[in-house]
C-alpha cells in the first residue's frame, strides 16, 4: 500500500513540476558513446519531494539492504547518474514523464558504422549497467572495479529514484524495485570496434577500467570525431586507428595498448593515426608528420629519419634499442628528459639529436667533427675506447662506464663528465677482479671531469700535455689518483684514497686545491720540474715530494706521515710556504731539504704562519737543510724582513733544525715550543726567538693559538755577516741591481762560509721574478772566477736545474754528467747520476738508460734517499729502506766571530748609491755609540745610532728616500773615538 501511494504521490508531483518548476530549467544537449544527442536538463533549486528521511523509512520498512550514500537532491535523477557518469560528462537530469529520452540510450545503434547501439545486453557479471524495466523509466548503476563507489558486501549496485538520495544496495533491493530482481535487464558498453566510424562524435570512455579493442583497421572520415577519454583503454592489437579527414582526440590518462605502447602520427597538435609499432607508423609517415613513441618499444631494425619527417620519443616512453640505431638524414629527433633510451647513446650536434645508437663505439665512429656523443645508463667496454679529435664523449650524471682488465679511455678530443654529488659519473672496471687502465687525456684534448668516481684503475686520470677540470672526483684503488704531465689544469675537490701515488706531476703546473689524499703506499703528493700552486689540500698517512719546484703552498696540512722518511721532501725546490700545518707521526722528518733548496716559509714582507711538528721520539729532527740548501723560516734584525711567526716543535732530545753539508736555516723570530730556542744543529740562526706560539698553521688543521710577545736579541756580527745584511737590505727594498754585486762579492770573498751558499740561493731567488737577470750567465760569469772546488759543483748543479725548468734537458744532462765526473765518491755525484736518471725516466722516457743509472746509484750510494727514491720511481718496494736511520756527521768547523781590537767606521756600501746604503763600524770594547748623518751644510739631519753597545762588528742600513741627491757626511762617536765619512746620493 506504502509503495502504490508513494507512487502516486510521486506522479502528482511531477506532473506539478513539469508544469510549474522544469519550464524553468535549463535543457542542455548531451551524447551517447556512439554519438546521438540526448536532452538533458541542468535544474534549478526546488523542493524536494522525496528525501532522505522518506528513502530510510523505506528501506527500513521493506528490510531493503541499502544505504544512503549521498543526500537527496534535485541536480540529477537516476539515469543521468547511470548513463552519463560513466562518460564522464557530469550528471545531468534526463527525461520527463511526457518523453522517453532515456530510451536513446538503448536505441542509438543507427548513429555506429557497426549498428551496434552504445550499450548492449549483457550478463550481471559482465555488466557495467543494470536498467530495470526498461520502458519504466528507472535506471541503476552497476558497480565495476570500484566504479563509481566501492562494493558493500552484497551491495553492488547505485541507484537513486527521482530526487532521492543515492543509495548503494544489492540487486533488486533499490527502492523503486523493492526487492523484485526478476525486472532487472542487464547492460554494457559496447568496446568492440573496426571499419569506417560513421560521421558522429563517438566516444570511448573508460569509467571502471572499461577495455576496448579493434578487430580491424579503424578509420575515422572527415566530419567524423573520435574521443577516447582518460580513462579510457584501447587495445589496438596489430592494428591501427587512422585519420581519413576525421579528428582524433586522445585525452591525458588514457591508456593506448599495454602499458601505453603505442606510436602515433601526429602534424603539430593534430593526431593523424594510432600505430601498434613503431614500423607501422614509420611505413606510413608522410612529410610533415612526426613519428611519437609512447610507452615500451624494442627496435627490430634500423632507422632513418628523412628530412620531411621528425620522430619523437614522448615523457615516459621506453624504447630498447637493442643492436639497432635510430639516425637523422635530415629529419628531426627529440627525446622527453624523463624518456628512458637502453642503452642510451645519442649523438649530438649542439642540443641537436642526430641519431640513437646501441653503443658507445658506434656512436663515436658514427660522429664528425663538432659533434658530441653522449650516454647514459651502463655500458662495458672490452676493448680500449678512443675518442678523436673534434669529437666530444659527455657522460651524464648517474651513467657507469666499465673497461675490462688493462683497457682505456683514450681522449684526443674532449671528455666531459656530467655527476651531481648525489648522482655521479662512474668509471670502474668490468668484474670483480682486475684493474682498467684509466681516462687518459691525450696532448691538445680538453674536457671538465666533475663529480665522477673512477676506481680500480692504473691512472684514474692522466693528463698528458692536456688541461681538463678534475673537480669533485672520487677516485680509489689505483696505481696514480692523477698523473699530470705537460700540463696546468685545475684539480679541485677531489678524494683520492688506496693508491700508490695520489697526485702525480710531471714538467706540470696545476692548481692543487682543496683535494684530499689517503692511504698513498708511495706519495701523496709527487712533483718533478713543475710548480703547481698547492692550497687547502690534506694529505694523510703519505709523504709529499717535490723535486725542481718553486710552488706556492697555502693552507695544506701534512698529516700521519708513515713508512716513509719524511712527511716532506724538497729535492732542488724552492717553494714559498704560508698557514701549512706539517705534522707526521712516524717519520724520521717533518721536512728533508736538500740538493739546492732554499724554500721560503713566508715571504717578504708576509709572515710563515706554518706550523711544523715531530713527535717521533725516535726522529732524527723536525727540519734538516743539506747540501747547498738554505731555508728560511725568518730573517731580519729589528723584526722578521722575511717569514717568521712559524712554529718548529720537536720532542726533547732531537734537533729541532738542522743544517750542514754547507746549507744553513734562517729561523729567526719563530716559536719552538719553549723559550730561549733549544739547540740546533750546524748553521742555524735562531735569534730573536718568539717567547709563546704565534698561531697559525692550516685551517684544515683546527689550529687555536695565541699570538705571544716578541724578545729581541742582537748578535755580534762577523765581517760576511755583515756584508750578507748588507745584501738582504737591498733586496728588501727591491734594489736588485745592487744588492746582485753584493752577494757575488761575498760568494768570491768568502767562498768557505756558510753566506756564500746562502748568497747563491738569493741571487737564485732574485731572478725568479726579476727579468734583467740571466742567471745562467750570472752563473757562468762567476765560475770563470772560481777556484772553489765545492762552490763550482754547487754553482754548476744551480744550472742544471735551471736547464731542467726550462726544458733544455739535452745542456742539463751534458752538465750533470760533467759534474759527476769531476766529483767522484762525493754528494755531487750522486746528485747528478739522480738528476740524470730523472731525466732519462721522466723528460726523456728513456727507461733503459735510467736503467742503468739506477744500476750506478745502487752500487755506489745504495743508501742514499735519492737512490731509493729512484728505486720506489722504478716500482721497487722501498717502504721499508725509507725508514733507515740519518746519521748526523761531526760538526762543521764554524768562522769564529774575532771581537774588534779597535774602533773602526767603513765606507758606505754601496756608494754612491739610491736611496738605500750601510754603514758598518766596530768597537772593542763596551761604549756609548752615537751615528749621525749631516748635509754638506753640517746640519744634523738624522740620528742612527744613540745608545751603548757591546764589543763587536756592526751595520746599520740608511734609507735616504726623502733627502734629494747630494753628498752627505756620516759620523760616528764611541767613546773617545770619533770619524766622519762621505757618500753620496744619486737619485
Amino acid at each position: 500500500m506504502r509503495r502504490d501511494m508513494l507512487k502516486i504521490k510521486y506522479l502528482l508531483l511531477l506532473l506539478l513540476i513539469s508544469i510549474k518548476v522544469f519550464a524553468t530549467d535549463t535543457a542542455t544537449t548531451i551524447y551517447t558513446p556512439e554519438g546521438r544527442p540526448v536532452t538533458a536538463y541542468i535544474m534549478g533549486n526546488g523542493a524536494l519531494w522525496y528525501d532522505d528521511e522518506d528513502a530510510q523509512d523505506d528501506i527500513d520498512i521493506y528490510g531493503l539492504d541499502a544505504e544512503i550514500i549521498e543526500s537527496s537532491t534535485r541536480s540529477y535523477n537516476c539515469h543521468g547518474y547511470a548513463w552519463t557518469l560513466s562518460e564522464n560528462s557530469g550528471t545531468y537530469w534526463i527525461g520527463y514523464t511526457d518523453n522517453d529520452e532515456e530510451i536513446k540510450y538503448f536505441n542509438d545503434a543507427s548513429y555506429s558504422n557497426d549498428s551496434q547501439a552504445s550499450y548492449v545486453s549483457s550478463s550481471s557479471s559482465l555488466a557495467d549497467h543494470g536498467c530495470y524495466e526498461q520502458y519504466s523509466d528507472h535506471s541503476v548503476r552497476v558497480i565495476q572495479n570500484g566504479y563509481p563507489v566501492a562494493i558493500s558486501g552484497a551491495r553492488t549496485h547505485v541507484s537513486k529514484w527521482a530526487c532521492g538520495p543515492l543509495v548503494r544496495q544489492a540487486p533488486g533491493h533499490d527502492i523503486f524495485a523493492l526487492k523484485n530482481t526478476s525486472i532487472i535487464s542487464y547492460y554494457k558498453l559496447k568496446t568492440a570496434h573496426s571499419g569506417t566510424l560513421s560521421s558522429y562524435p563517438k566516444t570511448w570512455v573508460g569509467a571502471g577500467e572499461v577495455n576496448h579493442s579493434i578487430s580491424s583497421n579503424v578509420s575515422v572520415p572527415s566530419g567524423a570525431t573520435l574521443t577516447i577519454k582518460s580513462d579510457a583503454i584501447a587495445n589496438l592489437g596489430s592494428y591501427s586507428i587512422v585519420s581519413t579527414g576525421g579528428t582524433i582526440t586522445i585525452e591525458s590518462g588514457a591508456t593506448i595498448n599495454s602499458s601505453n605502447s603505442h606510436v602515433r602520427l601526429t602534424n603539430g597538435s593534430t593526431i593523424n593515426g594510432l600505430y601498434p609499432t613503431i614500423a607501422s607508423a614509420a611505413a606510413a609517415a608522410s612529410s610533415g608528420q612526426t613519428i611519437e613513441i609512447y610507452g615500451p618499444h624494442t627496435l627490430t631494425t634500423n632507422y632513418s629519419i628523412p628530412s620531411v619527417v621528425s620522430l619523437s620519443v614522448k615523457s615516459g616512453a621506453t624504447l630498447t634499442l637493442g643492436s639497432y640505431s635510430i639516425v637523422s638524414s635530415g629529419g628531426t629527433i627529440t627525446v622527453a628528459s624523463d624518456a628512458t633510451l637502453s642503452p642510451d647513446v645519442r649523438r649530438k650536434s649542439g642540443s641537436t639529436i642526430l641519431g640513437l645508437y646501441p653503443s658507445i663505439t658506434s656512436a663515436l665512429s658514427a660522429a664528425s667533427s663538432s659533434q658530441t656523443v653522449e650516454y647514459g645508463g651502463s655500458h662495458t667496454m672490452s676493448s680500449n675506447l678512443t675518442v678523436s679529435s673534434g669529437i666530444t664523449l659527455s657522460a651524464k650524471a648517474g651513467s657507469t662506464l666499465s673497461f675490462a682488465s688493462g683497457y682505456y679511455l683514450s681522449v684526443n678530443g674532449t671528455l666531459n663528465a656530467s655527476g651531481t654529488s648525489v648522482s655521479r659519473a662512474t668509471f670502474t672496471r668490468s668484474g670483480a677482479s682486475g684493474t682498467w687502465g684509466g681516462i687518459r687525456y691525450q696532448s691538445g684534448s680538453s674536457g671538465t671531469l666533475s663529480y665522477g668516481t673512477i676506481s680500480y684503475v692504473t691512472y684514474g686520470v692522466y693528463l698528458n700535455s692536456s688541461s681538463p677540470d678534475v673537480d669533485h672526483c672520487n677516485i680509489s684503488s689505483c696505481s696514480y689518483g692523477v698523473y699530470c704531465t705537460g700540463a696546468s689544469p685545475d684539480i679541485t675537490n677531489n678524494t683520492i684514497s688506496s693508491s700508490s701515488y695520489g697526485i702525480y706531476c710531471t714538467s706540470a703546473s696545476p692548481d692543487i686545491c682543496n683535494n684530499t689524499v689517503s692511504g698513498s703506499s708511495t706519495y701523496g703528493l709527487y712533483v718533478y720540474n713543475g710548480s703547481p700552486d698547492l692550497e687547502t689540500n690534506q694529505v694523510t698517512g703519505s709523504q709529499v715530494y717535490m723535486n725542481a719546484c718553486d710552488s706556492y703552498m697555502y693552507d695544506n696540512y701534512f698529516v700521519n706521515a708513515s713508512s716513509c722518511n719524511q712527511a716532506l721532501y724538497l729535492y732542488g725546490s724552492s717553494p714559498s710556504l704560508f698557514n701549512n700545518t706539517i705534522d707526521p707521526s712516524e717519520v724520521m722528518l717533518a721536512i728533508n731539504i736538500t740538493n739546492d733548496s732554499d724554500p721560503w716559509f713566508g715571504d717578504y714582507p708576509g709572515l710563515g704562519h706554518n706550523y711544523i711538528y715531530n713527535e717521533n721520539f725516535e726522529a732524527d729532527g723536525v727540519i734538516w737543510a743539506t747540501n747547498y740548501s738554505n731555508p728560511i723560516l725568518g730573517y731580519g734584525d729589528a723584526g722578521p724582513y722575511i717569514g717568521g711567526s712559524n712554529s718548529i716543535i720537536g720532542v726533547t732530545g732531537i734537533y729541532p733544525a738542522t743544517a750542514f753539508n754547507n746549507s744553513s736555516i734562517d729561523a729567526a723570530w719563530c716559536w719552538w715550543g719553549q723559550y730561549p730556542a733549544p739547540a740546533c744543529y750546524g748553521n742555524v740562526d735562531t735569534h730573536d726567538a718568539l717567547s709563546s706560539d704565534p698561531g697559525g698553521g692550516s685551517s684544515l688543521a683546527k689550529s687555536t693559538y695565541l699570538a705571544g710577545d716578541i724578545i729581541v736579541d742582537e748578535s755580534v756580527s762577523s765581517p760576511a755577516d755583515s756584508l750578507y745584511k748588507i745584501g738582504m737590505s737591498l733586496f728588501v727594498e727591491k734594489q736588485y741591481e745592487s744588492a746582485i754585486p753584493v752577494f757575488k762579492k761575498l760568494i768570491i770573498d768568502y767562498p768557505d762560509t756558510k753566506y756564500a751558499s746562502k748568497a747563491i740561493s738569493m741571487v737564485m731567488r732574485i731572478g725568479r721574478t726579476y727579468d734583467k737577470l740571466d742567471r745562467v750567465a750570472w752563473i757562468d760569469e762567476l765560475l770563470d772566477q772560481m777556484d772553489n772546488r765545492n762552490l763550482t759543483a754547487a754553482l754548476k748543479g744551480r744550472k742544471v736545474l735551471l736547464y731542467r725548468q726550462s726544458g733544455r734537458i739535452d745542456e742539463a744532462m751534458e752538465l750533470s754528467a760533467e759534474i759527476a765526473k769531476e766529483n767522484p765518491g762525493t754528494l755531487f755525484e750522486s746528485a747528478a747520476l739522480f738528476d740524470l736518471f730523472n731525466m732519462y725516466q721522466k723528460d726523456l722516457s728513456d727507461s733503459v738508460s735510467a736503467g742503468e743509472i739506477l744500476t750506478e746509484l745502487k752500487t755506489k750510494y745504495p743508501d742514499d734517499d735519492q737512490t731509493l727514491i729512484a728505486r720506489s720511481d722504478c716500482g721497487e718496494n722501498v717502504a721499508g729502506a725509507l725508514m733507515k736511520r740519518h746519521t748526523l756527521p761531526k760538526p762543521e768547523q764554524q768562522p769564529v766571530a774575532v771581537t774588534p781590537t779597535e774602533y773602526s767606521l767603513s765606507q758606505a756600501f754601496p756608494n754612491p748609491f739610491n736611496p738605500v746604503t750601510n754603514f758598518g763600524y766596530t768597537i772593542p770594547e763596551k761604549s756609548p755609540v752615537r751615528l749621525e748623518v749631516f748635509d754638506l751644510k753640517g746640519c744634523l739631519i738624522e740620528t742612527l745610532v744613540n745608545q751603548a753597545k757591546e764589543p763587536g762588528n756592526y751595520q746599520v742600513v740608511w734609507d735616504a728616500s726623502k733627502y734629494p741627491s747630494s753628498v752627505y757626511l756620516y759620523k760616528i762617536q764611541a767613546g773617545t773615538y770619533t770619524e766622519t765619512r762621505k757618500c753620496l746620493l744619486i737619485k
